[in-house]
């Protein structure tokens, strides 16, 4: 297999992402703030894009970025079960603006093959515009003669919940082998 470079960082891209930075959201594992990397942009952005561009050269990320940290944040006042907390997730930011520049990336090359009717994760479409169109396609559909429609709503918004971490694990462990 060959070692082909498919996409290099652009050291403006990294300047114009890090000044993106919300310097009040929390520093992740690494300990670096966005409020450093958002005032010292000028030194620092430089220094970055060529981080960057190793880990897409080198197939590799720093392990310090790979780590997360978890914690609970509570939804109501007295959290009583698990159902009352959401977890917040702390990663490195550097890896977020990483993760940013990759994206856009990626958006870049595949926004033409994208199918039309995806919209989550799709800059100015929401929930508003599946509701639209689904209800659009439904009612042309209807104007025929002895139509009829059927539609099915799935929540998962808790299924997350209800996963036991440590059976998780011993099934990913199986896998891996």
């Amino acid at each position: 297999m060959t070692d082909v470079n498919l996409a290099m960082i652009n050291t403006m891209d990294v300047k114009s992402v890090f000044k993106t930075i919300n310097p009040r959201k929390s520093r992740g594992p690494d300990g670096v703030s966005g409020k450093v990397l958002k005032a010292c942009n000028e030194q620092l952005f430089h220094v970055f894009s060529r981080l960057y561009n190793w880990s897409l050269n080198s197939h590799e990320v720093a392990a310090i970025w790979k780590r997360s940290l978890i914690h609970p944040l509570a939804k109501i006042g007295n959290p009583r079960m698990l159902n009352d907390y959401r977890p917040i997730v702390l990663t490195a930011v550097p890896m977020k603006c990483f993760e940013k520049l990759v994206k856009c990336e990626i958006l870049n090359e595949t926004n033409d093959e994208a199918d039309p009717y995806q919209f989550a994760y799709r800059p100015k479409r929401g929930v508003e515009d599946a509701i639209t169109t689904l209800l659009h396609k439904i009612l042309v559909h209807l104007e025929s003669a002895n139509a009829y429609a059927r539609v099915l709503f799935l929540d998962f918004s808790s299924a997350f919940n209800t996963i036991k971490p440590h059976i998780l694990m011993e099934k990913v462990r199986v896998i891996l082998r």
